[in-house]
Formats: structure tokens, sequence, C-alpha cells
């Protein structure tokens, strides 16, 4: 195949990669996804990433799974390139040989393990912040289609992930809504079901506040579902 079709086979790939992060509902499928196509589109033997969420909790992970590569991705959280370009906010390249100037000896040990050569690590980002690292482990020379590829692999990947945040945000907005939503209907509820029965027997609010309470916990059920039950008029609470 021509380098134009080729690369018109790449796009269209990048096009589905971009649509697809954008539309996966969890942060492993976003791993998965962020990782297996990349290494596919790249053509290298694997891609890990490196997220680190809103509450500082890290996620690491990658493709492709079994035995080969996993002790690559289990330590992208620990001291090498893809953490450190995670926190510089900047491209980070370490070959095998680079690992073991820096003396870090186990990571040359899983790089040897995995026939890896080097490890390309470019940074992730949401907003201009970055959230993490995208990881390309290599087993030859990078040529300048690699180059080419990568970059736009690297943008693609970043307007995914800004996508996915923005979505589970909206998503963690809707749920609180909804849940707030809720709280405030079932105390109303229970704030009418207290004066429907503090008026059909004339006991003061408090009395009937604690008649509600009790009957509740004697027939184990929610203090919110008796209420609705009470202000529909299917419980009068001595049936």
């Amino acid at each position: 195949m021509r380098q134009g079709g080729r690369d018109l086979v790449h796009t269209r790939l990048l096009a589905r990669f971009a649509g697809s992060l954008a539309g996966t509902c969890s942060r492993a499928g976003f791993v998965r996804l962020v990782t297996e196509l990349p290494r596919r589109v790249l053509d290298v033997p694997a891609v890990g990433v490196l997220l680190v969420d809103h509450d500082g909790m890290v996620v690491t992970g990658g493709a492709p799974d079994g035995e080969r590569f996993a002790g690559l991705f289990a330590r992208q959280a620990r001291s090498g390139p893809v953490s450190e370009c995670y926190r510089a906010g900047s491209p980070v390249v370490l070959s095998y040989e680079g690992a073991l100037e820096q003396g870090l000896a186990d990571l040359a040990a899983e790089m040897s393990r995995a026939e890896v050569t080097a490890v390309d690590a470019a940074p992730l980002r949401v907003h201009q912040v970055t959230i993490g690292a995208l990881a390309v482990y290599l087993d030859a020379t990078p040529t300048p289609s690699y180059r080419r590829l990568s970059q736009l692999v690297q943008v693609v990947a970043g307007l995914g992930l800004t996508a996915y945040e923005l979505r589970h945000d909206l998503c963690s907005a809707t749920d609180t809504i909804e849940e707030l939503a809720a709280a405030i209907a079932q105390r109303a509820a229970i704030e009418q079901a207290t004066g429907v029965m503090a008026e059909r027997w004339q006991v003061t609010i408090g009395d009937a506040a604690s008649m509600l309470r009790e009957c509740a916990q004697a027939r184990r059920v929610p203090l919110h579902e008796l209420a609705a039950q009470v202000v529909a008029g299917r419980n009068d609470l001595f049936d």
C-alpha cells in the first residue's frame, strides 16, 4: 500500500478512535481503548497508560494483555519515564541503556524480559492540565512515519480524554442533582404526612413525627415510603 493509502487508513482509524474514547462509559474501558488502537496504528509491541483522577487515584494499564508486558504496565506509576513524563508534563524517551545508567535496574530487567528497547512517553492533558501519560514500548528504532503518527495519536488521545472527562463530570453532576431531588421529595413526603397525621388525630407536629418514625421502625419500612403511603391515603397507620 502506498504511503498516502496508509495515512488514509490511519486517519479513519483515529477518527473512530476519538469517537470511541468520547463515548466510553468507564475508566477501564477508556484505558483499554486508549492503548489498544494506538498499538495497532503505530505497529508497536505495546502501549501503556497512566492516569490520575480528580481524587489523586492512579490508574495504570496497557495493551496487549498477557504476561510479556504485565511487569512494565504494573510499574508505570513508579520511578521511570512514564511517571516522569506525567510529573514534568513533557515527553520522555528512555532506552534500555538509559535505564541502566539511571539506576533503574528493575525497569531495565522488565524491558529485557519483554524485549523492549525503549519507552516513549507523552503527556495526556485535559484543559492544559496534565493528568496522565501515554507510553509506547518500542522494539526497534522509530521511523519518520512512527514519529508523525505518534504525534497524531497523542493529540487524538488528548481530545478523547477531554471528551471523556467532560462526559464523566456531566454524568456525575446529573447523578448529584437526581439524588438531591429524590432527597427533597422524600423529605417533603415526610413533612406532609406529619401534617396530615397531626390534623387527623389532633396532636402536635412533634407527636405526629414521633408516631410516624415509630411505626416505620416497627414495620421495617423506610420512613419516606410510609410517609408517601399516608399522604396517598393508602395507610392510616392503624389498619
